[in-house]
C-alpha cells in the first residue's frame, strides 16, 4: 500500500473516532432538549394553555390522533384543540417518557410512551391512560425545532375487557 493510500486510510479512521463522540454529545444534547420540551407541552396540556400547545407545531403539521382522522395543517389542529378544550375535558396528568430518538439532517424523531389522566364530563372516576407516540421534530430555519408529524395511541384495546 502507498504511503499516500496509509495516510488517507488512517485519517479516514482517526476522523470516524473523532465523529463517534461528536454525534453522541449531539444526541445528548438533542436528548435534554426533548426532555425539555416534553415537560413544557405537559405543562401547557395541564393548564389547558392551548395557545402555548400551539406553539410547539409547524404550520404544516400533521397529526395522527388515536380514533380521530388525520389533520392536516396548524388551523385544523388548532380547532381540534379548541373542540376538546370546549368539551369540558381536563387533563389532571399528562406524562411523556422519550424511549429513543434517531436523527437524520433537519429531522429528529422522538418515540416513546405517555401516561395520562383526565376529568371527562359525565363520568365519575377519570379516565387514566398508558401509551406510546411518534414525534418528529423539524428544523425550522431560524434554527428553532417545531413539531413536523406526530401520532399516538394507547396500550388498552377499548374492544376487550382489560
Amino acid at each position: 500500500m502507498h504511503t499516500a493510500s496509509r495516510t488517507l486510510l488512517f485519517l479516514a479512521f482517526c476522523f470516524s473516532l473523532i465523529s463517534i463522540p461528536v454525534f453522541s454529545q449531539d444526541m445528548d444534547e438533542m436528548k435534554k432538549n426533548i426532555e425539555e420540551w416534553n415537560s413544557r407541552i405537559s405543562e401547557a396540556m395541564l393548564k389547558g394553555d392551548n395557545e402555548k400547545i400551539l406553539s410547539f407545531y409547524a404550520d404544516d403539521i400533521i397529526s395522527m390522533p388515536s380514533y380521530q382522522p388525520m389533520l392536516e395543517g396548524k388551523e385544523a389542529l388548532k380547532n381540534s384543540i379548541m373542540m376538546s378544550a370546549n368539551s369540558g375535558n381536563k387533563f389532571t396528568k399528562f406524562q411523556m417518557t422519550s424511549k429513543k430518538l434517531l436523527s437524520q439532517g433537519n429531522l429528529l424523531v422522538d418515540i416513546g410512551t405517555y401516561e395520562l389522566s383526565m376529568d371527562i364530563q359525565g363520568m365519575d372516576e377519570p379516565y387514566n391512560d398508558i401509551g406510546k407516540y411518534v414525534t418528529i421534530y423539524e428544523k425550522q430555519d431560524d434554527g428553532n425545532w417545531k413539531i413536523k408529524v406526530d401520532t399516538w395511541n394507547s396500550d388498552n384495546n377499548p374492544w376487550m375487557n382489560n
